[in-house]
C-alpha cells in the first residue's frame, strides 16, 4: 500500500464519523428547546403542585422509612413513579426539585420518543422534529412536566413502549419486543391503563404476521406478563395492606354507567368524542398544516374532493354543536384541568375555588371563539387522517408504500384501547389532561398517505402558531409557578414565623394537604379558616399581609394576599 493510499484511507473516519453525528442533530436540538423553555419558565419552589403532594409522601414516606405506603386517595398504581422519583432524591435528599426534575426528564424523553415514532412512520427527519416540539410546546404536557403527576410519566412510559415494539414489528427484533414489553410494565406500574400497550401490540403482531401458532405465542406473552405483574402487584397490596381506599375507584362509575340507560351513554360517548376532538384538532394544528392531503397522482379531482366531504360535514356538525351550546375553549372548566383560560394550572385558594370568586382574568370571548374554529378546523383534517387510516387497514392501498398496515393497527388500537376507560368515567368526569397520550399516536395516521406535501405558507403557518403556543405554555408555566412561590411564602411566613398552627390557615388544597393532612376522607373539614390565602379581598377577613406577583399573561402585577377573619 502506497503513502499516498494511506492518507486517503485515514481520510475517510471522520468524514464517517459526521455522518452518524448527523441523526443526532435533531435530539440535540430537541434537548436544547426544552432546556431554553425550563430556563424561562424558571420552576424554582420546593413545593408540592396540584395533586403531586399525594404522591410526594410516599416517596418521602420510602425515603425515609424504607417502606411502601400510599395515601387512601391514590387511586393508581403509582410504584413505578414512586421509585423513580426517590431515585432522582437519593443524591441531596427529598425535595419537590428533585422530583421535579424526575418529571422533566420523563417529558424529554417523551419528546424524544415522538420523534423516534414518526421516524418509525417514515417521516423526514425535519418533519419529525417539528411533530416532536408539537408535543415539547404543548401547554398542557409542559405544565405537568414541572410537577410530580402522573400523567408525564405514563405518556413517557407508554410513548417509549409503543416505539419499540413498532421497531421491533418492522426488524424482527426479539431485543426490542422485550424492552418494549419492560417498559411496558413500568407504564403498567405507574397508571393502571398501561396494559393496553401489549393488547395493541398483540394486534398488530397479529395482523403483520397472521394467525400462526408461534407467532400468536409471540402476540399474547407480553399480555399475560403484564396482567400478571398488575394482578400479582394488586394482591400483594391487599396481603401487605396497602391498599389504598381510592384504588381503581374510576371502575366504580362504569355500572354507573351503563345503568344509566342507552341515551345517557350516547350523550356521554358524544360529549367525551367532541372534547377530545377539538382539543385534539387544537393542539396537533401545526402537525396537520404540515401533512395536509393533497391530491396525489392519478387520483381524479372529483374523487379527491368527494373524499373531503366528509371532513366538512364533521366541521359543520362539530362547529354547529359547540356554537349553538356557546361552548368555546376550554371546553373542560370544571376544577382539577390545567388549560383554565389565561392561566395553566388549577387555583385551589379559598376565595377562587371554595367561594368560586371570579377574581381570575379571563381573555375576551372573541379570542376563544377563534381559538374554537382553529381547533374544529384540525378536528376536521384529523377526522380525515382516521377515516383514510381504516380504509388503509381494511383494505390494501397504496398507503401500504409509506406506512405498514402493522403500524397503523398497532396505533389505532393503542387509541382505543386508551380512550375506552376514559370513555367509561366520562359521565362521572375526566379532565382535558387525558388526551395528551392521544396526540403522538395520532400523528403517524397523517402519514399513510403519499398524497401529503408541504407547502411555504403551511409551514409558514404551523411554525406561527407553534412559537404562540410555545410562548402561551411557557408563559403560562412561568405565572403557575410565580404566584405559587408568593403563596407558599406567605403561608410558612404564617406558620413558621409567626408559629400559626397549620390547621388555622387555609392556605390552598397544596399547602393544607402538605401540612395538615390526616389519614382520612374528611382531613379537609378540621381545617380552620382563621387565616387564608386568596387572590383578592373576601367578606368578613381583612387584609393583613400582602405578596407581590409579576405574571407574563397578562403582563403585569398582581398580589396574593393574607387575610384574617374578623372576629
Amino acid at each position: 500500500m502506497t503513502q499516498k493510499s494511506r492518507g486517503k484511507q485515514t481520510s475517510a473516519p471522520p468524514k464517517l464519523r459526521a455522518h452518524n453525528l448527523k441523526p443526532l442533530v435533531p435530539i440535540f436540538c430537541l434537548t436544547f428547546v426544552w432546556v431554553v423553555m425550563e430556563i424561562l419558565i424558571d420552576p424554582r419552589g420546593n413545593f408540592p403542585l396540584n395533586d403531586d403532594w399525594w404522591y410526594a409522601r410516599t416517596v418521602r414516606i420510602l425515603l425515609t422509612e424504607h417502606k411502601l405506603a400510599f395515601p387512601y386517595a391514590v387511586a393508581m398504581t403509582l410504584v413505578a413513579q414512586v421509585l423513580w422519583g426517590a431515585l432522582f432524591s437519593v443524591p441531596f435528599g427529598f425535595s419537590f426539585h428533585a422530583l421535579r426534575l424526575s418529571t422533566l426528564v420523563l417529558g424529554l424523553i417523551g419528546i424524544l420518543a415522538t420523534y423516534g415514532l414518526l421516524r418509525e412512520a417514515r417521516a423526514s427527519r425535519k418533519t419529525a422534529f417539528i411533530g416532536a416540539v408539537v408535543i415539547a410546546t404543548n401547554p398542557i404536557y409542559t405544565d405537568l412536566s414541572n410537577t410530580f403527576m402522573t400523567d408525564v410519566p405514563f405518556f413517557a412510559f407508554a410513548l417509549l413502549s409503543i416505539y419499540l415494539y413498532a421497531r421491533g414489528l418492522r426488524t424482527g427484533s426479539r431485543t426490542e419486543i422485550a424492552t418494549g414489553t419492560v417498559i411496558a410494565c413500568i407504564a403498567t406500574l405507574t397508571r393502571q391503563v398501561g396494559i393496553m400497550l401489549p393488547m395493541a401490540f398483540a394486534v398488530a403482531c397479529i395482523v403483520k404476521n397472521g394467525f400462526r401458532l408461534r407467532m400468536i405465542a409471540l402476540a399474547l406473552v407480553p399480555v399475560i406478563l403484564i396482567l400478571g405483574i398488575l394482578f400479582g402487584y394488586q394482591k400483594w397490596l391487599t396481603a401487605s395492606h396497602n391498599m389504598p381506599l381510592y384504588y381503581g375507584i374510576q371502575k366504580e362509575s362504569i355500572p354507573y354507567l351503563f345503568h344509566s340507560g342507552g341515551w345517557q351513554i350516547t350523550v356521554a360517548v358524544a360529549d367525551f368524542a367532541k372534547k377530545a376532538s377539538a382539543y385534539l384538532g387544537l393542539f396537533l394544528l401545526p402537525w396537520l398544516l404540515l401533512t395536509l392531503p393533497w391530491k396525489s397522482e392519478g387520483e381524479s379531482a372529483k374523487k379527491y374532493l368527494l373524499g373531503w366531504i366528509p371532513s366538512i360535514a364533521f366541521f359543520l356538525l362539530l362547529m354547529g354543536n359547540l356554537a349553538y351550546s356557546h361552548d368555546w375553549m376550554p371546553l373542560k372548566t370544571e376544577r382539577g384541568n390545567i388549560l383554565m383560560d389565561f392561566r395553566l394550572g388549577p387555583v385551589p385558594l379559598f376565595d377562587v375555588w371554595l367561594l368560586q370568586i371570579p377574581y381570575i382574568e379571563n381573555a375576551p370571548k372573541w379570542i376563544w371563539q377563534i381559538v374554537t374554529l382553529a381547533g374544529v378546523a384540525g378536528a376536521a383534517l384529523l377526522f380525515r387522517h382516521v377515516l383514510v387510516s381504516l380504509s388503509h387497514v381494511f383494505r390494501r392501498t397504496k398507503a401500504e408504500a409509506f406506512s405498514p398496515r402493522w403500524l397503523t393497527v398497532l396505533l389505532l388500537a393503542t387509541c382505543v384501547l386508551y380512550a375506552m376507560p376514559v370513555l367509561l368515567i366520562s359521565k362521572t368526569g375526566y379532565f382535558d389532561r387525558y388526551f395528551l397520550p392521544l396526540m403522538p399516536l395520532m400523528m403517524p395516521l397523517a402519514l399513510l398517505t403519499g398524497s401529503v406535501k408541504t407547502s411555504r405558507v403551511s409551514m409558514v403557518l404551523a411554525l406561527v402558531i407553534l412559537a404562540v403556543f410555545a410562548g402561551f405554555s411557557v408563559a403560562g408555566t412561568h405565572d403557575y409557578f410565580a404566584w405559587n412561590r408568593a403563596r407558599w411564602k406567605a403561608y410558612l411566613n404564617l406558620i413558621q414565623v409567626d408559629k400559626i398552627p397549620s390547621r388555622k390557615v387555609n392556605g390552598g388544597y397544596e399547602c393544607n394537604g402538605w401540612f395538615s393532612y390526616q389519614e382520612r376522607e374528611d382531613w379537609q373539614e378540621f381545617i380552620d379558616d382563621t387565616y387564608v390565602i386568596t387572590l383578592g379581598p373576601v367578606g368578613g377577613y381583612q387584609v393583613i399581609r400582602q405578596y407581590p406577583v409579576r405574571s407574563w399573561l397578562p403582563y403585569g402585577q398582581e398580589e396574593i394576599l393574607v387575610l384574617r377573619r374578623i372576629e
